[in-house]
């Protein structure tokens, strides 16, 4: 998801107001409609709270301070069946997303269940990653003078996001040897390796059609005396797996 960037200055005095605000320009996408009023989206309150690890109450409060700030322009809120109140309508400022944004990477951020705290945190760190490599190489106590916290929770903080494999941290030395200024990767996925499929002349048919096709084939061609019969039914058996395997007919 974009991210504009003058969200990590504006909304850093309330990490829940940050992280319900993330989430709402989360649906914003190249087919999302937008009106005079901005970006439309339509979301659940109770979504919005499940996604950001804070009460429903909570993302209530943030949207009302969304709206002072003009970044929710417009909401309504729609009847749906059974008389029953529908999901809410938000209409979003339309900050143009094709500069001045930072990307993160929703499935992972969400998937991770980081409360609104951690999550403005890690996206600091994307904030400040290079655009070529995912690392930045801030200090510790540029961290903290830019998220506003100590350094002894700048690296609890750094800690737990290692832990849940969001953050990886590589130490450096200098030349004489002393440790100076760490450099932080950001995880984009976890390391696995894809398995490699054999030759294709090795593979068997999944529902064991060719194996039996084969043994009566072979059946048949014990059982039969005209010679015509038996020199076709040597070449098919001769061009089986091509025919079998690589999808030709006979």
């Amino acid at each position: 998801m974009r991210i504009p960037n003058s969200f990590i200055t504006d909304l850093r005095s309330n990490y829940t107001d940050f992280a319900v605000a993330c989430k709402l320009y989360s649906l914003v996408s190249s087919h999302t409609k937008r009106s005079s009023n901005g970006y439309e989206v339509c979301i659940k309150q109770e979504t919005i709270a499940a996604s950001c690890k804070c009460s429903v109450s909570s993302v209530k409060r943030s949207v009302c301070r969304l709206e002072e700030m003009g970044i929710i322009t417009h909401k309504y809120r729609l009847d749906g069946s059974e008389g029953r109140l529908g999901a809410y309508h938000y209409a979003l400022k339309p900050y143009d997303l094709n500069k001045n944004y930072f990307y993160i990477n929703n499935r992972k951020a969400y998937s991770a269940e980081l409360s609104p705290k951690l999550f403005y945190v890690y996206a600091v760190f994307c904030k400040l990653m290079c655009n070529d490599i995912a690392r930045f190489y801030q200090s510790l106590n540029d961290l903290s003078a830019l998220i506003r916290l100590s350094r002894a929770e700048v690296s609890k903080v750094i800690a737990v996001l290692i832990d849940r494999s969001m953050v990886r941290k590589q130490l450096k030395r200098t030349r004489a040897g002393d440790y100076t200024d760490n450099t932080y990767f950001i995880i984009t996925r976890k390391q696995g390796c894809i398995k490699k499929a054999g030759p294709r002349s090795n593979r068997s048919c999944s529902n064991g059609l060719c194996s039996r096709g084969s043994s009566q084939l072979k059946q048949l061609y014990n059982n039969t005396s005209d010679g015509i019969c038996q020199s076709f039914l040597r070449k098919f058996l001769l061009y089986k797996p091509i025919l079998f395997y690589y999808g030709g007919s006979p």
